[in-house]
């Protein structure tokens, strides 16, 4: 079985949650947008179905887009925290055999 490497840059996840962090406040800010109709018959049964499929699916994507954000937050911490561990540990490991 081969080794898979995951190479993470932090400051390219910083910019990215940025981004996806801007997104998520237009969804939320969307989420009680309503199309307004006048009038009543089919077109108007219509849109009102429309406007529930498209409020539902923005929810969905506001939730999609937050757990992204979960992830790449931890991604980035998990990261930062190993690499500060290592280097701790190398510099260690210096200090013993140098020293």
């Amino acid at each position: 079985m081969s080794k898979t490497t995951i190479k993470i840059n932090p400051g390219m996840l910083e910019s990215k949650i940025s981004k996806l962090t801007a997104l998520h406040s237009e969804c939320e800010a969307n989420t009680n947008s309503k199309i307004h109709t006048n009038g009543s018959g089919n077109t108007n049964i219509a849109m009102s179905d429309l406007n529930i499929y498209l409020l539902t699916l923005n929810v969905a994507l506001g939730t999609l887009i937050q757990s992204t954000i979960t992830l790449l937050e931890n991604a980035k911490d998990g990261y930062i925290n190993t690499d500060e561990k290592t280097a701790t540990l190398i510099k260690k490991l210096q200090d013993e055999v140098f020293h």
